[in-house]
């Protein structure tokens, strides 16, 4: 972590049996493209009903990629309560964290104070870092929804296929071989088509250029490796392709530069060259087809 700050409140509760409460923020400083994490913290004994108030709606300016809770025993007489909210932020600013309430027992409780954390751009190595890279590829924007309603769709003709196919072999004896499933490269590079048919570098397009280039990367990834890429941070998504080893040294090196160049468009309104963007679609297909499995024979002939 690049930092933390802390603020510790021990409150009295029936003399002999202190609660404390705890605000812990990490990071009190750090680049655009990484997340901040906030936690709040309440050791007590075990018989005390303890609330830690919700920030839902709390974090203005702030996506809440995660929230967690848990509930720890100490020992016989103590438990720790530790309630945490993963920020990401959007903008290169000072961001406030509200105070949050805890409360216990009837009429007890404390309020931790206000914190803050600030967003800065890029130092100079970080930002040598991100106007160097030239390449990587794109997907085709799709939506939520319209992903949900096609992947339903493609449920229920599955299913219908399936039936079709049972009655015509108990009618017909007979049944046509069905057709292979579309694999998630291919499916990739057929996004990657319709990307460069919208011509958007020549165009002037680069924020939605890269929002659709990066999108198409993600599906790939939770398609190919059953990663939720498309649900992850940027460290989140570098963390989880590492944890898994579903990737290549070099590879990994180029999703990192890929995924930061991408932040760096979206978050310090860095205005990327039509070379850049042409090279960043070049390298992503690139990066899709160095990824389609080999087939058995090849494999062992490398192992070899």
């Amino acid at each position: 972590m690049h930092g933390v700050i802390l603020s510790i409140i021990t409150l009295s509760a029936l003399a002999a049996e202190p609660v404390q409460v705890r605000a812990i923020l990490e990071a009190p400083e750090t680049p655009f493209h990484r997340t901040a994490r906030f936690t709040v913290e309440v050791e007590a004994p075990k018989e005390f009903k303890v609330r830690i108030a919700d920030l839902e709606g709390g974090f203005e300016g702030l996506d809440v990629r995660e929230e967690t809770f848990e509930s720890l025993s100490l020992d016989d007489t103590r438990q720790l309560l530790r309630q945490s909210w993963t920020l990401d932020p959007e903008k290169i600013k000072l961001y406030r964290i509200p105070p949050v309430e805890v409360t216990w027992g009837e009429a007890e409780g404390a309020t931790t104070p206000p914190m803050a954390f600030r967003v800065r751009g890029l130092t100079e190595a970080e930002r040598t870092a991100a106007e160097r890279f030239v390449d990587i590829t794109t997907p085709p924007p799709l939506s939520t929804a319209r992903d949900t309603v096609l992947r339903w769709g493609a449920g229920l003709g599955v299913a219908g296929l399936a039936l079709a196919a049972l009655l015509w072999v108990v009618l017909r004896k007979k049944v046509e071989p069905a057709a292979p499933p579309v694999k998630p490269w291919e499916v990739a590079e057929k996004r990657l088509a319709e990307l460069g048919r919208r011509n958007l570098p020549e165009k002037g397009v680069y924020g939605q250029y890269y929002v659709d280039l990066s999108s198409i990367l993600r599906y790939y990834l939770e398609d190919r490796f059953d990663l939720h890429a498309p649900d992850l941070t940027t460290p989140e998504l570098l963390r989880a392709v590492v944890e898994r080893k579903v990737l290549s040294d070099p590879h990994q090196e180029f999703l990192a530069q890929f995924l930061r160049h991408c932040d760096y468009v979206k978050f310090a309104q860095y205005k990327p060259s039509s070379v850049e963007m042409e090279g960043g679609f070049k390298t992503v297909r690139q990066f899709v087809c160095d990824t389609v499995p080999k087939p058995a024979s090849e494999s062992e002939t490398e192992a070899a």
